[in-house]
């Protein structure tokens, strides 16, 4: 088995002991199914804070607003959460320690976060 070595974030970049790290380690996790219309899902990581206002469905499908000027803004679909550097993903769910990846342009282009540091579920209230 070849020798495993942390990445930046300080997991390993081994993809199979990422899997084992975060299954032993396993913090806070949110599920897409638990979204609902109009909830904010807040996903801080290393330089940035993403703002998903949740759309209609369960496909993803969201509108972006993030604290940096440099980030996409807009439309765009949450893929799920990749373990440690590798491209092994957990599809329709984020954890923390986890890179969170999403799509925009229509799913033209690919997007991923460093390590997630927390995630913050908003509901929205109906009136």
């Amino acid at each position: 088995m070849p020798e495993t070595t942390p990445n930046s974030s300080g997991a390993p970049s081994d993809w199979l002991t990422a899997v084992q790290h975060h299954h032993q380690n396993e913090g806070d996790v949110l599920e897409f199914a638990e979204l609902q219309p109009g909830d904010h899902l807040q996903v801080m990581t290393r330089h940035t804070l993403y703002d998903f206002a949740w759309q209609e469905g369960d496909e993803g499908d969201a509108y972006l607003r993030t604290n940096r000027e440099d980030r996409v803004e807009g439309s765009v679909r949450l893929v799920g959460c990749c373990y440690g550097a590798g491209s092994t993903i957990a599809p329709n769910r984020l954890f923390n320690g986890g890179t969170l990846e999403y799509t925009s342009q229509g799913g033209c282009k690919i997007h991923r976060t460093t390590a997630i540091a927390w995630i913050r579920l908003v509901r929205h209230c109906s009136p």
